[in-house]
């Protein structure tokens, strides 16, 4: 073989080294991709499985890294605290280098707080601070460290640490710390001392800037602490993109205020309010949790009342120790973030648990059918009714979908009306009202006319006058119920409107609702944040106007409104509660 036919060969085969190893890298991307996906889908033992073929099993590639941290993260999710801390340990130990090592670290911290080894994580925060390179990081370690600081760390051991020698470049920080620490006990002569300390040794330090705003704050927190309790209220009363006022926040505002006033009128230890507008904006949410959390007579917070706004404040609050308590949000995984949440307004699964439990318990219906649209919650309300209806000894005969929107709904139906004679019943849980009346059209048309059940939508639908023999067998769950003939409401909206100059909607008594839950329980005695959390977790039950209230160790309010339809009128049946 000359040279020309060995050099020729050789680029043949280099160049198909260069494309199989493409090809590799394209096919670990897109296994890493999948993983990703099913990790944020909540599917942690599959994706685990994936994160571990990519990092350990395969060969090193470009995800090796990113895949062998998520191993730890997935472990993270899944509560097993000491895997995750073995492999994230590990990972530090392979990888020292690595770009994703805060990534690793805020990980551990967060296996650490979970294990209630405080000092620990704590002293991973001192870590990050000190060797952090990003401004991004940085700035989240030094806030992550403050909030474990003020609600973990005593104090003594905060001055251990600002004079261990080996700290000595985290000086000014550990002093911002010792001052905040100070003031959260209300040891505000004290830490008016350590932040003018701060500001004289160390001038040009980030931290000198925060203490010199505390120290200006210290007159007012002092106001705010004379008062033994206090709510904090974080509501989105202005959008802060284009300054607009938020109706449904203001007045939900309205009720809570009302319902302190009412309640300090009555009684000799006053509650008061800390009010703070979030403007849905998560920077905004961050600033208003540094300020809060260091308040110790803060014992709960009410809001936010959108579930994106929700999401930032536990994030932001998850180390305080504050139990927040959401007068509206009802996405499905909100009490999985955090263990101070809790859910005024039923959340979409324990809406279908309810109407399953009533249908079997209370109707006594076994056999069912459920027809739900293929778009928006009504599948998640016709998947937790299954689950439930199933679980507790029902049987579901038909299981139907059709498109939201659609005006051709026989093809659905079809597979009920051939069951009719099997059926007790059918839960139609509705995402759109314009559905309900091309729904009991062809319902007629199809010669189906059997027991309804259904969610609070059906409150707005229209086409009740296509059958009322059918629409008088419609009953459903709503979080929300006037009547507007009781004595005891009619008098309460009365002084209301006199006081307030706002008319009585379902927003007003969102806000008064929880506000009277809370303060309920603050005058039996729970004037703690642990001792609320305690209280709420037992179950007491707290009669609201628009709903009743009532927790468990699921965070979720239990109650429902049961509605029925009946000769063109809506009237209250029950005031129904889950079952665990």
């Amino acid at each position: 073989m000359n040279n020309k036919t060995r050099i020729y060969f050789l680029f043949l085969f280099f160049t198909g080294i260069q494309f199989l190893s493409a090809q590799n890298d394209i096919d670990v991307d897109k296994q890493f991709k999948y993983a990703i996906n099913l990790y944020q889908s909540g599917e942690y033992d599959h994706a685990l499985s994936v994160f571990k073929k990519i990092s350990i099993e395969l060969p090193y590639n470009q995800k090796t890294t990113a895949a062998y941290i998520f191993v730890g993260k997935t472990y993270l999710q899944m509560n097993d605290l000491s895997s995750a801390t073995q492999y994230l340990q590990d990972f530090l130990e392979q990888y020292p280098e690595s770009e994703y090592k805060v990534e690793a670290q805020l990980s551990l911290v967060k296996v650490f707080y979970l294990r209630k080894d405080y000092e620990k994580a704590f002293e991973n925060v001192l870590d990050l601070v000190a060797s952090s390179n990003q401004s991004e990081y940085k700035k989240y370690s030094s806030s992550l460290g403050e909030k474990i600081a003020v609600n973990y760390i005593e104090l003594n051991q905060l001055k251990n640490y600002y004079d261990n020698p080996s700290l000595s470049s985290l000086k000014p920080y550990l002093l911002l710390l010792i001052g905040e620490k100070e003031q959260s006990e209300n040891n505000f002569s004290d830490a008016s001392k350590t932040f003018k300390e701060l500001i004289n040794k160390y001038p040009d330090s980030d931290p000198a800037d925060k203490a010199e705003k505390l120290i200006s704050k210290i007159g007012n927190k002092n106001k705010e602490a004379a008062s033994e309790n206090l709510l904090a209220v974080l509501l989105p009363l202005h959008n802060i993109a284009n300054g607009e006022k938020i109706a449904s926040a203001g007045e939900i505002l309205e009720g809570i205020k009302y319902a302190i006033s009412e309640y300090n009128q009555e009684n000799e230890t006053q509650v008061g309010l800390v009010i703070r507008d979030t403007g849905n904006d998560s920077t905004t949410i961050s600033q208003i949790s540094d300020e809060i959390s260091s308040l110790p007579s803060i014992k709960a917070i009410i809001g936010p009342i959108f579930s994106n706004e929700v999401r930032y404040t536990l994030e932001d609050f998850k180390y305080s120790g504050i139990p927040v308590i959401s007068p509206t949000a009802t996405d499905n995984d909100l009490t999985k973030l955090s263990e101070y949440f809790f859910q005024a307004n039923p959340s979409f699964s324990m809406r279908g648990k309810v109407i399953a439990q009533y249908a079997y318990y209370v109707a006594g219906k076994r056999n069912m059918a459920v027809m739900s649209a293929q778009q928006g919650y009504s599948v998640l309300l016709a998947d937790a009714f299954i689950n439930e209806f199933k679980n507790i000894g029902g049987n579901i005969i038909v299981n139907s979908k059709y498109n939201d929107g659609s005006y051709d709904l026989n093809q659905s139906l079809s597979a009920i009306a051939s069951n009719t004679d099997n059926l007790d019943g059918i839960y139609l849980p509705l995402s759109n009202k314009m559905n309900a009346a091309p729904l009991l059209s062809q319902m007629v048309q199809q010669q189906i006319n059997i027991p309804l059940f259904g969610n609070q939508d059906w409150f707005f639908a229209k086409g009740f006058e296509t059958s009322s023999e059918l629409s008088n067998q419609l009953s459903f769950t709503s979080d929300f119920f006037l009547d507007y003939n009781d004595s005891s409401f009619i008098s309460f909206s009365k002084d209301f409107v006199q006081k307030t100059g706002f008319d009585i909607n379902r927003n007003v008594l969102y806000g008064y609702d929880t506000a009277i839950y809370l303060l309920n329980l603050i005058s039996n005695g729970a004037d703690s944040r642990s001792s609320l959390i305690n209280v709420m977790e037992s179950g007491i039950e707290v009669k609201g106007y628009h709903n009743f209230i009532a927790f468990g160790k699921e965070h979720i309010n239990k109650f429902l409104n049961i509605i029925r339809y009946k000769d063109g009128k809506f009237e209250l049946v029950d005031h129904f509660k889950s079952g665990e």
